[in-house]
C-alpha cells in the first residue's frame, strides 16, 4: 500500500497503475524494509518499480517518515511504506489516503532462548488475547 494526497487526479488504484504512469514520483524510506522488499523482489512489477526508484533523480528515497509525508502533501509523490505506519498516518490526517492493498505481508514475533520456559506461556497468552479481541481493540485504540 502507499500514501497519497486525497485529492489525487490520476486514477491509480494499485502498484501496477503506479508503475505504468510517469506523472507521480514514488519512493520509500531509504534503507527500510520496504526499500529492501522492492530491491529483492522477483515480481516483474516490483522489479520495474525498483529500477525506477533506484535511478530517479532527484532521489525518491526519504530519510524518515515525516519527510515522506511532507513530499506527499506537496503533491505528485506517492510514499510506499509499512502498513502499520501507513494506517497510523492516514487515521490522523484526513488529507491523506491509502491506495491499494498490502504488497506483502509480514508478522511479528517474540523470540525466546531455545528451550525457554516462557515460550509456551507467551504463545498461549498471545492466542488468548487474539481470541478475546484484545489485540484488535489495542490496534484500534492506537
Amino acid at each position: 500500500a502507499f500514501l497519497t494526497v486525497d485529492k489525487m487526479i490520476t486514477p491509480i488504484e494499485n502498484a501496477e497503475d503506479l508503475a505504468r504512469q510517469k506523472e507521480i514520483a514514488y519512493g520509500t524510506l531509504s534503507g527500510g524494509s520496504t526499500m529492501t522488499f522492492f530491491r529483492d523482489s522477483k515480481i516483474k512489477t516490483y522489479q520495474k518499480m525498483w529500477d525506477y526508484m533506484e535511478y530517479k533523480k532527484p532521489s525518491v528515497f526519504v530519510k524518515n517518515y515525516d519527510e515522506g509525508v511532507k513530499r506527499v502533501k506537496k503533491g505528485n509523490y506517492a510514499f510506499l511504506m509499512e502498513s502499520t505506519m501507513l494506517d497510523y498516518v492516514v487515521q490522523r490526517d484526513c488529507n491523506l489516503t491509502q491506495i491499494g492493498g498490502l504488497l506483502d505481508s509480514k508478522g511479528y514475533g517474540i523470540a525466546t532462548p531455545k528451550g525457554s520456559k516462557w515460550r509456551d506461556p507467551l504463545s498461549l497468552a498471545i492466542l488468548e488475547l487474539q481470541e478475546k479481541g484484545t489485540i484488535q481493540m489495542l490496534y484500534n485504540k492506537w
